[in-house]
Order: C-alpha cells, then structure tokens, then sequence
C-alpha cells in the first residue's frame, strides 16, 4: 500500500487482503466514483442484480456455501434502505456481511438542503443498521497513522462474524498506517485473543472437569460452528469425548450425519421421543454454538436445567451459573483439544425426524373454506 490513497482505492486493497474475490451491488449516484475503483482490473468480481435484496440475498447465499464474507456496495438512501431485510436475517443467522453504503460528503451537507433519498434525517440510515449489525461506523477522513474505525470492523467483529455497515466517500483521502499492512491472519482473530493465557485454561479446566465428572454427557452443535469453519475441530472434539452429538435445525449437517456418534436432529420437544430420553437422561449437556431461538428450542423455553449445560455462544461461556464473557467459540473449542477429556463410551443409534413411510390421508385431500363457484 501506498502511505495516503484515496480511501476508494484503500478499500479495495483492504478487501482483497482479507481475502474478497466477489462483491455483489448496484451502481447509484452517491457510490459510482466506488464502483469506478472496484471495476478496475484489482482482482474482485463485481456482480450487480436489478434489486437491492437480491443483492443482499445474493451475497448472504455466497457466504454461506463458500465460508467467506460477503460484500455488498450500494448507494445511500434507497439503497441502504432496501437492504434491511437482507441485512437482518443475515444478522440473526450469523452469516458474515459487510455493506458499504455510499452517503452525502461535507459540501453536499454544507448546503442544508434534503438528499436525494433521504429519510427523516440525513443519519437515519446509520441510526438503522446500528440496530441491525455488530458495527455501523461511517468511514472518515482521519490524520495519517490513526486507524479509521469505520475500516477496522473485521477485527471488531471477528473477521465479521455478523454483518456491518461502513458509509463511504470514494474521494476522502484514508492513511494507511503500518498497522494495516500486516498480514491478513489476523483479521479472523476475536479479542478474545487479548485475554490471558490463565484466564483461558481457567475456563477449558472448569469445562473439562465438568464432563470428566459426568456419567451421561451429551454434545449439541449450533451454527456458529458452521459459520466459523469449526466441523473438523468440533468432530475431533466429539471423538475425543466419545458423547452422542445432537444438531440443531439450523445447523442440520454442521456435524456428519453417517458419524457413529450422531443422534440426530434436536428441536426441543418435537423432537423424535428417543432424542428426548436421551437429552432428559443426559446430566451435562455441552452446547457448542447453538443458538436459543425458538426454531433451535422447537418454540419452548430450553430443556435442559442450567445447573446440569453449558452454553458457548455469542462470545460468552455459560458454565452452569458462571459466565465467561469476550470468549470466541473458536478459542474455546480449540483450547478443549489440548485439555484432559476422559473419554465416554455409548453406543449412539441415528434417530431420523422424519417417518419412514408417509401415511396415506383416510380421505382425499380438499380445500375448505372457499367456493369453487
């Protein structure tokens, strides 16, 4: 990088050192100048829609099948706006997204007049996503060798774990400090990397000598683990433990479902009846990123007591009554690799959610309530 560039060409090089090869939008008057600089032959792929939800739903499909972020431009106002949705359910899923929105610079502010699109006010629109993202920062001009902060949202979020909104002017001027030029890898670190090695033994020590404790522990494994890249960790895991491992619904296929340690698909208590025995059995149940939704918890409050789970989701450890709080999944499940696990052994039978054979209706099917006259 340059020591100053425009802050359009530093965003450009900034995705592409975290490893952005797509960006999905659609060109608007207050991000053409942006588009201009990603067009460019820099190595991203530019994908436009004729909606600014498709591009949302576009780019939230791509980072789900690839495990990567997916990146949105679009311009302020209308577009910012039609990407609520989008933004939302990628939010509440966990699925990486970055949209960088263009808005109205110093002059065009300095003239008092409505902008085109403009909602009530001219921040409405940040005021909005901030209620929607893990950060909602404007990208700002700053004095060289500070940090931007509306450009420092992957370490923020831990390589963007849930999606983030940065407003942008493709001829501000951005200084690219020496603290940008390093590698990419750290980037996908949490700040949970910054805590003391004592405290995190502390809460892999306690964890493991819960489950060393218990004669009947059970795994269940949320879509964080998915998200995260963490299947061959978590499966490792598993085997190490040698206790049946339960899905959630929303992470059906996180854990392989041939697995001899597999038991099926838990959705609280619509659950197959021999999933449920086992959870009612089961004296620790070790939660690995499973979310408490009412679509993960089959519309029912959670069926295990806390004093007898542990719950490592959302950036804290729920051990029993005691919370680590600033904890990535990441650093949790790998920090209980490398500790003591006393291996259990049960035989786990798959259980299915779904019958075998459908049964026939005793009746045609019909439609009620309607006339066909």
């Amino acid at each position: 990088m340059k020591p100053t560039m425009a802050l359009g060409d530093f965003l450009v090089a900034y995705l592409r050192k975290i490893g952005v090869t797509h960006l999905f939008g659609i060109p608007g008057d207050l991000v053409l100048r942006l588009f201009v600089r990603f067009g460019a032959r820099r190595g991203l792929r530019v994908v436009t829609l004729s909606h600014e939800p498709g591009v949302g739903f576009a780019a939230d499909g791509y980072a789900r099948a690839t495990g990567r972020i997916g990146v949105v431009c679009v311009t302020y106002g209308a577009g910012g706006h039609n990407m609520v949705n989008p933004v939302a359910g990628s939010f509440s899923e966990r699925v990486p997204l970055l949209v960088l929105s263009g808005g109205p610079g110093d002059e065009e502010r300095k003239l008092g007049t409505l902008i085109h699109h403009q909602a009530k006010e001219i921040e409405s629109q940040l005021r909005i996503y901030r209620e929607l993202t893990c950060a909602a920062r404007p990208a700002r001009r700053r004095p060289h060798g500070r940090r931007d902060r509306g450009t420092s949202w992957s370490r923020r979020c831990g390589a963007s774990s849930v999606p983030g909104i940065s407003r942008c002017i493709a001829t501000w001027s951005s200084a690219a400090s020496r603290s940008r030029r390093r590698s990419s890898r750290g980037t996908a670190r949490s700040s949970s990397r910054a805590r003391t090695s004592t405290t995190s033994r502390r809460r892999c020590a306690t964890t493991a000598a819960r489950f060393n404790a218990s004669r009947r522990p059970l795994v269940t494994v949320g879509i964080e683990t998915y998200r995260y890249k963490l299947k061959r960790d978590v499966q490792r895991l598993a085997e190490t433990m040698g206790a049946p491992v339960a899905t959630t619904v929303l992470s059906k296929g996180a854990f392989p479902e041939d697995h001899p340690l597999f038991l099926g698909v838990h959705i609280g208590a619509i659950s197959p009846a021999a999933i449920l025995r086992r959870v009612d059995r089961a004296d620790l149940v070790l939660n690995l990123g499973a979310m408490r939704t009412d679509m993960d918890l089959g519309s029912r409050p959670p069926p295990v007591a806390r004093d007898r789970s542990i719950w490592a989701v959302d950036g804290r450890v729920h051990v029993s009554f005691h919370t680590y709080t600033d904890v990535h999944i990441r650093d949790f499940v790998r920090g209980l690799l490398r500790t003591k696990l006393r291996r259990h052994r049960e035989r786990v039978r798959y259980h299915d959610n779904l019958p075998r054979e459908t049964p026939r209706p005793a009746a045609p099917l019909e439609v009620t309530g309607c006339s066909a006259r």
